[in-house]
């Protein structure tokens, strides 16, 4: 059965080794038959969450409005959502969890998604990603209602764009896409 994949795009490199793993992950998806949509949140205006949690109140909706609100409809037509995010300085980019901030929002109401979090790290052991890894499994895990993570890659000693290019890590995202 053909899904909808949502691809969260959290760097400020369009086509940095993030980027380049996403649209991997996003063309397997595609071969698999499935239909991609790729969000570049650098492109977007989406401010930071107020935390007035007037949502609460009607869940689903945001008192901002920005282009989060697309963001949201996106990911409630979503099958599987993919978190695209470097990380920068132990975990997400400020782009992504501004945006992952803002899911507060639509948690009570998000429902039956597979996530996937691709990420690169300039450290050489992915023992560095351990506080990425570990807020992404938290993250998904806030959602109740049957969703999941479906798989974590993380493409380690990425220091300048391109070098994702080298590895076998295009071709491991490639084949998660694939297999949904």
């Amino acid at each position: 059965m053909a899904k909808q994949v949502l691809i969260l795009e959290g760097s400020m490199r369009t086509k940095g080794n993030t980027a380049l793993l996403a649209e991997s992950f996003g063309r397997g998806a595609e071969a698999a038959g499935h239909t991609v949509t790729e969000l570049f949140l650098n492109q977007l205006q989406i401010h930071d969450c107020l935390g007035c949690a007037a949502c609460r109140s009607h869940p689903g909706t945001c008192v901002q409005k920005d282009d989060m609100t697309s963001v949201f409809q996106a990911m409630m037509e979503a099958d599987v959502i993919v978190l695209a995010s470097p990380v920068y300085f132990y975990t997400w980019t400020s782009l992504i969890k501004r945006t992952l901030d803002r899911t507060f929002a639509i948690e009570p109401v998000l429902s039956n998604k597979t996530f996937y979090l691709i990420s690169t790290c300039a450290a050489d052991q992915e023992s560095y990603a351990k506080t990425m890894k570990d807020s992404y499994e938290q993250y998904v895990g806030c959602f109740e209602q049957n969703c999941r993570s479906g798989g974590i890659l993380i493409g380690c000693n990425m220091r300048t764009a391109g070098e994702i290019e080298h590895t076998d890590d295009l071709q491991q995202a490639y084949q998660m896409g694939m297999q949904l």
